[in-house]
This record gives structure tokens, C-alpha cells and sequence, in this order.
């Protein structure tokens, strides 16, 4: 995360840290202290720590990157949406025509 941190664009940077904050280190939270003139923080653990999401190891070994259940959402995902690999604005569209009986 630093060296990204170092590349990234300065319209990036806002989802960079969302990056970091949710899926790598966690969130800062601020602690109380005695002391009016100081403000402490400590990391909270990320919502979805790297072991959860990384298929980093599991590709080096040629082993499944993916279980039944992630199949399956994915399936029905791209059933709903009528597209396998949808732009955020296909899946927009298509949201809006289902939701407006189009």
C-alpha cells in the first residue's frame, strides 16, 4: 500500500485509502486520552483482512480460487443482470429499466 500510495493519481487517492481502510490495514479510530493536547488512534482490523479476498497463494499452487457458493452468486448475479461482465452503467441501466417495469 505505501508504494501505491507514492503512484497513485490525486483523483485515486480518496479510493486508495477506502482500499486500505476496508481491505488491507483497517480503519483508524480515534481513543480518548487524559490529555486535552492529544489525540491518539489505533487500527481496527480491516472488514475483509487480505486472507479473505487474496488469491495470491492460491494461484502460485493451481488451486481453486473461487467454492460452490461464490459460483452461485455470481451465476445468479449475472442471470439478474443479463451480463456476464457488466460496466457499472449496463448494470445501472438494467436496475433502472427492472425497477421502472421496463
Amino acid at each position: 500500500m505505501d508504494y501505491l500510495k507514492t503512484v497513485v493519481p490525486p483523483d485515486a487517492e480518496d479510493l486508495v485509502d477506502y482500499f486500505d481502510s476496508v481491505y488491507v490495514s483497517g480503519p483508524l479510530h480515534r481513543i480518548g486520552t487524559d490529555d486535552d493536547l492529544s489525540i491518539r488512534f489505533r487500527r481496527l482490523p480491516p472488514q475483509y483482512p487480505p486472507p479473505t479476498w487474496n488469491v495470491h497463494q492460491s494461484t502460485l499452487l493451481d488451486s481453486n480460487r473461487t467454492n460452490n457458493v461464490c459460483e452461485g452468486w455470481n451465476n445468479r448475479f449475472n442471470h439478474l443482470v443479463g451480463h456476464k461482465n457488466p460496466s457499472i452503467w449496463k448494470l445501472l441501466k438494467n436496475r433502472y429499466e427492472k425497477r421502472s417495469g421496463g
